[in-house]
């Protein structure tokens, strides 16, 4: 082959490789790639609005076809499933901006910007902005009042809601009368968290308060719900010189401890049984009275236990519904009726049909329970001991002599005879958030005593 003919085929090669190289650089050129977005921030943020920054860096072979942002409540916002602006086509690089509204106050939300081309979507930065709140007066709880004594009880509240500034003064405010405020006797905080607590102090003994939990923002002050507390009476000595607390419930005030005198008022001592073949040799007609196995401790922690004859003392024969029965209680108190026990169930949310029922009923036996674990079994149900009360599972002692039921329960006497044989009794016990009404078991048990003071 000439020379000739060999540079003329060279010329051609190389044109046809010229060729394959500008169709390449050609078919880079034209590769489609998804955009480049970004998310550049969140302004003017109103109640119910805000705007927000993008910034398309790349739009891709043959620009986007869509673009914007996308919001929610929840993270990583997206096209498919929540709420988003839609801007485009565009070609061109550079800054954009959407105003988002009808956005709900104070909430959260998250949102990032978007953009699609014909090689996909892509997403910018997640930014994270809250929309405001109209302000408004706190929002604020009073806590129920507890640990009250002859002449304080610890009271306090909440702030729910600041109202969307910060809370500048809070506390509680008390009266005798109805609607305290804090033109009256308060007691004010400023700092410290919530919840809050404090001692009310200088109270009258066996007065009915009103206390509300407060607190003030900027845009004013703001009351919680109104409770009421009684303070207590004077602890009641009996002739034996034991010491007993009170509580005030309602109209009533009881003995917050278990009787364990071992006199009646006039000095007559009720008789010690504590063996079985004693216990068992009682009628029911005559009193006994026992520790619970016969243990000092069980004394100091639980009380007495008494024949119901020991309890009223020989006074079966009174109404006690017409007229006190002392029995066993010291002078100026009294063995409550099955009416003062009615009375007392119905003040803490008993109706008067639940509380003329008969056995487990109401739903009122937590509000009078310890709640201490040391001495109820677990899982003391319901108990709150929101009443002071502070009922302990004493147990009680059957006719033949047998002791039964520590920590699971306590019995507690009426002076309401049934019969010749029979008196009602209220009992509490760990698996029940109720209260028993009944008179099964006969007068020859041993149960616990609470006095009720006289009017």
């Amino acid at each position: 082959m000439d020379q000739g003919r060999r540079n003329m085929i060279l010329e051609v090669g190389l044109k046809i490789l010229g060729m394959a190289c500008i169709w390449l650089v050609f078919s880079c050129e034209r590769e489609d790639l998804p955009p480049v977005v970004e998310t550049t921030g969140v302004s003017d943020i109103g109640l119910t609005s805000l705007t927000a920054r993008g910034s398309l860096i790349e739009p891709g072979n043959g620009g986007v076809s869509q673009y914007g942002f996308c919001w929610s409540v929840d993270p990583a916002p997206d096209l498919e499933k929540d709420s988003c602006t839609r801007l485009g086509p565009r070609t061109e690089t550079g800054d954009f901006t959407s105003n988002i509204q009808g956005l709900d106050q104070n909430t959260t939300y998250y949102i990032r910007a978007y953009a699609v081309n014909k090689a996909g979507s892509a997403y910018g930065k997640e930014v994270a902005a809250k929309t405001d709140r109209i302000l408004t007066v706190p929002v604020v709880e009073t806590s129920g009042v507890h640990t009250v004594t002859q002449y304080t009880a610890v009271a306090g509240g909440v702030v729910r809601d600041d109202g969307g500034s910060g809370i500048s003064s809070y506390g509680v405010c008390w009266d005798t009368l109805q609607d305290p405020s804090i033109e009256g006797t308060h007691i004010s905080f400023s700092g410290g968290g919530f919840p809050f607590s404090t001692t009310i102090k200088n109270l009258k003994q066996r007065t009915l308060y009103y206390v509300k939990a407060y607190a003030i923002n900027s845009t004013g002050l703001a009351y919680g719900n109104e409770v009421v507390f009684h303070t207590n009476d004077s602890p009641v000595t009996d002739i034996d010189g034991n010491v007993y607390p009170t509580v005030v419930i309602g109209e009533q005030i009881w003995m917050a401890k278990n009787l364990a005198v071992t006199r009646y008022a006039n000095g007559t001592p009720v008789p010690f049984t504590p063996e079985d073949e004693w216990w068992d040799s009682l009628k029911v007609d005559e009193p006994g009275f026992c520790y619970y196995n016969n243990s000092t401790q069980n004394r100091n922690t639980y009380g007495a236990l008494y024949t119901w004859s020991a309890a009223v003392n020989g006074m079966d024969s009174i109404d006690p519904e017409l007229e006190p029965v002392q029995g066993v209680c010291p002078d100026g108190w009294h063995l409550p009726s099955d009416g003062d026990w009615k009375k007392l169930e119905m003040f803490l949310g008993m109706t008067i049909l639940e509380s003329e029922g008969e056995g487990w009923r109401g739903n009122v036996g937590g509000k009078l329970k310890s709640t201490s674990r040391e001495y109820w079994l677990i899982p003391n149900e319901g108990a709150t001991d929101e009443t002071r009360f502070s009922a302990l599972p004493a147990g009680d002692r059957f006719p033949k002599g047998e002791y039964f039921n520590l920590h699971y329960s306590t019995f507690f006497w009426t002076s309401s005879g049934y019969d010749t044989d029979y008196a009602w009794a209220r009992a509490l016990g760990y698996f029940v958030t109720t209260m028993y009404r009944g008179h099964i078991d006969s007068k020859e048990f041993g149960f616990s005593v609470r006095c009720v003071r006289d009017d």
